[in-house]
């Protein structure tokens, strides 16, 4: 697939921030603590999709995720802060990406289903420590705008259950 051909501000992704943003907010270049459920895709009909990671949602109860060992990505230029892949967190990343795969939605998967790695990249010294433990009882709709700039098109929030 080639990206270069799609609408650059049409492209999502679905992530939960360590500290919840809210709907409307926004960030350029550094992006808060957060950990991706599904990399970037392009939309075609955002109310549609809405719905349908709405329905997806609404049955999966908020996930408990615990942080693990701290790592290197990107050819050792990015350290992050591992999540223990446990097999509901798997389960639940694969439901999301079915569905976007589902909706022929463009999405780049290179580090999705087997090569996905959750993690929470650390900036700075602000980041969470090995055994840290959160609920994971959000999605953030996080929208690809001009100048690296990213906008919280919609928080989608898991049942408690």
């Amino acid at each position: 697939m080639n990206f270069d051909t799609l609408d650059p501000y049409q492209k999502y992704l679905l992530a939960w921030f360590v500290k919840p943003l809210q709907a409307g907010e926004g960030f350029v270049r550094d992006w808060p603590l957060h950990l991706t459920l599904v990399p970037w895709f392009w939309i075609r009909d955002l109310e549609k999709t809405i719905a349908a990671i709405e329905a997806v949602i609404q049955r999966q109860a908020a996930l408990k995720i615990t942080c693990t060992d701290e790592s290197y990505l990107a050819g050792g230029r990015t350290r992050v802060r591992l999540v223990q892949k446990t097999d509901e967190l798997e389960k639940f990343h694969q439901s999301l990406i079915d569905l976007i795969n589902g909706l022929a939605l463009p999405m780049m998967d290179k580090f999705t289903g087997k090569q996905y790695l959750p993690h929470i990249t650390v900036r700075g010294a602000d980041y969470p420590a090995k055994g840290d433990r959160f609920s994971l009882d959000h999605l953030a709709l996080v929208r690809a705008l001009p100048e690296r700039t990213r906008l919280v098109q919609g928080v989608l929030v898991l049942p408690k259950k």
